[in-house]
């Protein structure tokens, strides 16, 4: 993190409210602002518990069910709060956030268990090193090319755009990874990652194949700069569950200044163009918009980027921008905590090769190939089986760029 002006870091970011129930709350990753306090918050946890009980009564509930049921018993209704209204969380806590309420409110209650569930399994595994059978998120990357080179994105390593690095997945690849999602019964699939998704020709389609494989959690991530009335329509039918607008400022000069080669009232009038898509055509969607963005100079304004794009997404997030752009040449770091990224997620490239994590966008890790091998003999193979012993030995400076990382 830096300043255009004078190299500093900026200064520390406060806590905002608005006198419209539009709130803010800061945490150590950023802040997070709601588009609205979430509403009648009794209610729901009433019904959680109704339908709590009655899972926890059929008489073939298996055991993990039951354990996970009764811990999230005893997390979520011993104090009855959000993660995001403050209440303190240990590590092995589950406490409902704002994203979740906001899932549950927007899906029928025969879902609400199951995904409960699936965010216990997210958040709380990883955290106690937990290892599942199949990663509980998937990442694809439909291309790892980009029409835009943010100054925060590995997209700014020349080393990164040579040839070797550049390519969109094919559509067999594509199948055959959602054919696994569904056997397995992922729960949660990005479509993101190194490259900007919507330039995949396919894209829509690709959001069609997860819907139908029973996928609970879509999300994707895109720079707006190339959606169009046909994708928008595409997400809404697939009914993905949040679409994240990659937007670091609410003026023109500061976001041209970050995401170079953007241009700013593309990337408002597409925004716009969903958010009356949405609202006209798709009144019950349970898609939520958000606008998120880093933090790179001073002169970004939180509650100015919060106001401008209240209009046209559900919710706005800043955070501090990660040293992510170079990380090979970042200097190491002093942090030896495992990193809970290898109990949680895969990363599957355009080309089919596994990766723990997109901080290494070169592939040092690479753990395998999804054209050859399935992505659960990967998760469950030799080279994650080696990081994570490693990482839990407290030796992750072992290997690069985990060394150089601050997550975890």
């Amino acid at each position: 993190m830096y300043n255009r002006k004078n190299g500093k870091a900026p200064e520390k970011l406060s806590h905002l409210t608005d006198t419209d129930g539009f709130q803010a709350v800061s945490s150590g990753k950023g802040v997070t602002f709601l588009s609205s306090k979430p509403q009648n918050l009794e209610n729901l946890y009433v019904r959680i518990k109704v339908l709590m009980k009655d899972e926890l009564l059929k008489s073939n509930l298996d055991n993990e069910r039951s354990k996970i049921l009764k811990a999230i018993q005893n997390d979520v209704f011993k104090e009855g709060f959000s993660e995001d209204n403050q209440q303190v969380q240990s590590d092995h806590q589950f406490i409902l956030s704002s994203q979740e309420i906001e899932w549950l409110l927007h899906q029928s209650e025969n879902l609400w268990i199951d995904y409960l569930i699936y965010r216990y399994r997210f958040k709380v595994y990883p955290r106690k090193k937990i290892l599942t059978s199949f990663p509980t998120h998937l990442l694809i990357e439909p291309t790892s090319v980009c029409n835009l080179r943010c100054i925060m994105c590995f997209l700014a390593d020349k080393e990164f755009t040579k040839k070797e690095y550049m390519g969109y997945m094919q559509w067999d690849l594509f199948l055959k990874i959602v054919e696994e999602v569904k056997h397995e019964k992922c729960r949660a699939v990005t479509l993101a990652s190194r490259g900007e998704p919507t330039l995949h020709p396919k894209f829509g389609e690709m959001l069609l194949a997860l819907r139908e494989a029973d996928v609970m959690d879509i999300k994707i991530n895109t720079n707006a700069t190339k959606l169009t009335e046909e994708l928008c329509h595409n997400i809404l039918e697939a009914s993905v569950n949040e679409v994240v607008f990659s937007v670091d400022a609410g003026t023109k000069e500061l976001y041209e200044s970050i995401r170079v080669n953007g241009r700013f009232e593309d990337v408002v009038a597409n925004i716009e163009m969903f958010h009356e898509i949405r609202a006209k055509h798709y009144k019950n969607s349970q898609s939520v918009t958000r606008v998120t963005g880093v933090i790179i100079f001073e002169e970004q304004d939180e509650h100015q980027i919060t106001e401008f794009w209240r209009r046209y997404v559900d919710q706005v997030t800043i955070k501090r921008a990660t040293p992510r752009w170079d990380s090979y040449n970042n200097v190491p770091t002093e942090i030896n905590i495992p990193c809970s990224v290898l109990w949680e997620r895969m990363y599957i490239w355009f080309n089919g090769k596994v990766n723990p994590c997109d901080f290494d966008y070169k592939s040092n890790l690479c753990a395998g190939n999804a054209y050859s091998e399935s992505l659960k003999k990967i998760w469950m193979g030799k080279t994650y089986t080696n990081l994570r012993k490693r990482h839990l030995e407290k030796e992750r400076k072992v290997f690069v760029p985990c060394d150089r990382c601050t997550i975890h």
